[in-house]
Formats: structure tokens, sequence, C-alpha cells
């Protein structure tokens, strides 16, 4: 399972020394758009890391769906070992059904 531990720390160095700058410099958009990409790029990491994702993971993006209303959505059911739908049940994780977009990635940290 990844850590990116170094990479977090390092960037977390850089931050801090972005920080500094704005300090002496509050008004410097410029270092602040740098301070702020740091943040993203670590928050990222981070993610990544406890959930096991490396950058060899797969990702997908669920297609549009083949209706084109806004109630059509994507839900994720397990097949409980049948190609019978009727057998089929929905994944649902804190009391409610798990539901997906065509926005939606699909993650296999490998």
């Amino acid at each position: 399972m990844p850590e990116f531990t170094f990479a977090i720390e390092s960037l977390k160095s850089i931050r801090y020394s972005l920080v500094e700058l704005l300090r002496d410099s509050p008004n410097s958009t410029h270092v602040l758009k740098q301070k702020c990409e740091l943040d993203a790029a670590i928050a990222v990491l981070k993610l990544c890391a406890a959930h096991g994702i490396h950058g060899k993971a797969t990702v997908r993006q669920l297609p549009m769906t083949k209706t084109r209303s806004p109630s059509s959505e994507y839900r994720i059911v397990e097949d409980n070992e049948s190609d019978d739908p009727y057998c089929w049940t929905v994944l649902v994780v804190n009391d409610e059904p798990v539901r997906a977009s065509s926005s939606t990635l699909l993650v296999d940290p490998l």
C-alpha cells in the first residue's frame, strides 16, 4: 500500500516556504496560486495513500447512460452468483443505495 510519505513531506516543506513568502508579500497572487496547488497535490496524495491507490491504478470513467434523461442513473449491484437480474441485490452503504452517474470514476488500486 503506497504511503507517499517522502513526497508529502517534501511538498509540505515547499508549502511552508511559500507560506513564509506570503507573510512577507500577502498580495502575491502568484505565490498564493502555487500554495493552493501544493495544498491540492498534498490532499490528492493523502487520498491515494488512504485508499491504496498508486500511479499504476486503473481508472475508468463511466460512459453516458443510454437513456438520456436526468433521472437515469447507474446502480451498483451484487449478482449473488446468478445471471438472473431478479436475484441481484443493490449495493447499500450507510443505509443508502450506491448510485453512479456518467462522471463517476471507478478506481481499481491493483
